[in-house]
């Protein structure tokens, strides 16, 4: 089974995320913060993330930098989702290594999971 990781600190989101995404017959593992989202990034390697860019502790750039540091993450597929839809933003994270891009008000819950099964195909 495929592991998704959810890195989210919007309670909200995180449940409707979290519920869609298990539904659809993944394993899905949450963190609220990126400090705790490396940490589970570094010990279960995930198949893929769903990373908001605004988090406590450590924020969504300062963690794709380090996951992109470290051998062993560097490849997992990060997928930003976030408030922002600034274009120097999303150009920042992709250059971190996020393979896509989610805007929250614009946000389904369809959509995103069409976007992971996609991304998940084409890792095979």
């Amino acid at each position: 089974m495929k592991k998704i990781l959810i890195i989210e600190d919007d309670q909200e989101i995180l449940s409707l995320l979290s519920r869609k995404i298990s539904d659809a017959g993944y394993q899905v593992q949450t963190a609220q913060d990126g400090e705790e989202g490396l940490k589970i990034l570094r010990s279960d390697k995930p198949d893929l993330v769903l990373l908001d860019i605004i988090l406590p502790n450590v924020d969504g750039l300062e963690l794709l930098k380090r996951k992109q540091a470290l051998d062993e993450t560097k490849d997992i597929p990060v997928v930003v989702i976030s408030n922002s839809g600034a274009p120097a933003e999303i150009s920042q994270a992709r250059r971190l290594g996020a393979v896509d891009w989610i805007t929250k008000t614009e946000f389904s819950l369809q959509e995103t999971l069409d976007k992971i099964n996609k991304i998940i195909q084409e890792s095979r």
